[in-house]
């Protein structure tokens, strides 16, 4: 049993696209153009693209000023 699979989208350490759009509630095309726009910036593990939780919860923060 993996660890991933006992925790939630919002407590994983990095994020899919498809978990990410679902957290933020939008959809995986606005996520890509969010990339594009330099906005969030994704991470590279092998063939994945994963975004970091912390990184993802800065850019909120910031967002929100």
């Amino acid at each position: 049993m993996s660890i991933e699979r006992n925790t939630s989208n919002a407590e994983r350490l990095a994020l899919s696209v498809p978990e990410l759009a679902e957290l933020l509630g939008i959809s995986q095309r606005h996520v890509w153009k969010l990339v594009a726009r330099g906005v969030l910036q994704p991470v590279r593990l092998g063939r994945s693209v994963r975004f970091l939780r912390s990184d993802v919860l800065a850019v909120l923060e910031t967002l929100k000023r």
